[in-house]
């Protein structure tokens, strides 16, 4: 022990405020150092003669009042700060999860299902109709890419259908240069009209025509008249004459055409299909050259695995190619004039004071359910940094002791 260590100790020592251990450490080092000794037997004798000075005195008892108020003061403060200072932690914490929340929202990473209109805080947009452009590989006459499914995944190549007769152009869907993109269509179309039993007929006559089917058909009345919300799947070749035809069906008053581009997915299934019937080829062929049983059920075991892969693969491709070969349309027919604004799913806006709060409320929800995968999403990273932390506090503890050795 140094002097310096045993200097600044002395007090602890004499108030008895030191383990065994350190209580041994400084007397050792009392007996081998004499200006340590001199200063621990003053520091005794001054102690010894403080003692004694306040035994003939008598506190008064509004001295004694006034003490017990501040500390009854003194811990009311530090149980307020410690409450300011967790309540602090938390706000804090609150707001790196919004914000973290936020961040992963706008990049994408999060799928709330909940567009930026349905948010609370979302200020309203002019109601002018709504147009968005749609873009498509080598549109000869604006129709887009069309997967024509063979049947069978693992056999040739699916190929891009085109145009109006699905014969101008070919090619194959595994072997197409990079810019080869592929676009999912959809639309909404809002119309209103006064002749709403021959609109709707002729909705329908005209989703049969083009081979089309309703995902949903809805009628309801409300205060002005009758609304359909219907849900349409047409070929997506068919999708532009479709909706130039339903158009005449009424006033359009709202229309919305989407593209979505889905190339990056589809091709790297694509590409994942093909090593997986690489891979299925090898494990047959290493089949048929084992001799040994076990080796054998190892290779059997592995195939299995594989098959399923090339199932769940196939499957996804499946969906790629069912998505791109039929176009989804949103049709809302009004009875007289349209009602208000209408989602691209269908649904009336419900602008009463109970309906407003409640799609806050929905949203506000959505977004605390964001939160809780955003903290997932960091949760490895900050018990990276946790654990990184308490490392450094047990290192600069174990440090400082070693330092009054």
């Amino acid at each position: 022990m140094r002097c310096e260590d045993f200097l600044s100790e002395i007090d602890l020592f004499l108030d008895g405020e030191l383990d065994d251990m350190e209580r041994a450490r400084m007397l050792e080092h009392a007996k081998n150092c004499a200006s340590c000794q001199d200063a621990l037997r003053s520091a005794e004798q001054l102690n010894a003669i403080l003692s004694t000075l306040d035994d003939d005195v008598s506190v008064p008892v509004a001295a004694q009042a006034a003490w017990r108020n501040a500390i009854r003061r003194e811990s009311r403060k530090r149980a307020t700060r410690l409450f300011v200072r967790t309540a602090s932690a938390v706000a804090a914490a609150f707001v790196l999860m919004v914000g973290v929340t936020a961040a992963f929202r706008a990049g994408g990473k999060l799928d709330s299902g909940l567009s930026v209109e349905n948010l609370p805080f979302h200020a309203p947009q002019a109601t002018a109709p709504t147009y968005v452009n749609s873009i498509s590989y080598a549109p000869d006459n604006g129709v887009a890419p069309v997967i024509e499914s063979d049947g069978d995944l693992s056999g040739e190549p699916a190929t891009f259908q085109t145009g109006a007769g699905g014969n101008d152009m070919l090619r194959s869907a595994s072997k197409a240069e990079p810019d080869a993109r592929l676009f999912v269509k959809s639309a909404s179309r809002e119309l209103e009209t006064q002749e709403f039993d021959e609109a709707y007929a002729r909705i329908d006559d005209l989703v049969q025509e083009y081979g089309g089917y309703f995902k949903s058909n809805a009628v309801e009345q409300d205060a002005v008249g009758r609304i359909a919300k219907l849900l349409i799947a047409v070929p997506t070749e068919d999708m532009d004459a479709f909706l130039s035809a339903a158009s005449r069906a009424g006033n359009v008053v709202r229309q919305e055409d989407l593209a979505e581009d889905i190339s990056i997915g589809y091709y790297d299934a694509q590409s994942r299909l093909d090593t997986l019937q690489a891979e299925k080829t090898r494990l047959n062929e290493l089949m048929q050259q084992a001799s040994d049983a076990d080796e054998v059920e190892k290779l059997r075991t592995e195939l299995q695995d594989v098959y399923l892969s090339i199932e769940a693969v196939q499957s996804n491709i499946a969906s790629y190619r069912s998505q791109l070969e039929d176009a989804e349309i949103s049709i809302v027919l009004y009875e007289g004039a349209a009602r208000g604004n209408i989602s691209s799913a269908g649904e009336t806006a419900n602008t009463s004071l109970g309906g407003r709060m409640a799609k806050a409320f929905r949203a506000s929800s959505a977004f605390f359910a964001d939160m809780a995968v955003s903290f997932a999403i960091i949760a490895p990273f900050v018990l990276v940094v946790l654990g990184l932390a308490i490392v450094v506090f047990l290192v600069t503890v174990l440090v400082k002791r070693m330092k009054r050795k």
